[in-house]
């Protein structure tokens, strides 16, 4: 229990929006073929890559400080 509440924690901490996609890439990918599965992966990062969250995580990163994510 201690170390599925160490990763519920982790999760917790991440971008929300990078979680979520993540989820969706898990749940997604059972049921989908390697190659769209692959293809749709790279889409979500892609994504990802364009928000305010990706931009505070490095900045905080940069200041030596924990990020504040907005999910945006």
């Amino acid at each position: 229990m201690d170390q599925a509440r160490k990763v519920a924690e982790h999760v917790c901490s991440l971008p929300p929006l990078a979680a979520r996609l993540a989820k969706e890439s898990i749940s997604s990918g059972y049921d989908v073929p390697l190659a769209e599965t692959a293809h749709s992966d790279l889409y979500r990062f892609m994504a990802l890559q364009l928000t305010e969250d990706k931009t505070e995580g490095h900045r905080a990163w940069r200041e030596h400080r924990k990020p504040v994510f907005k999910g945006r």
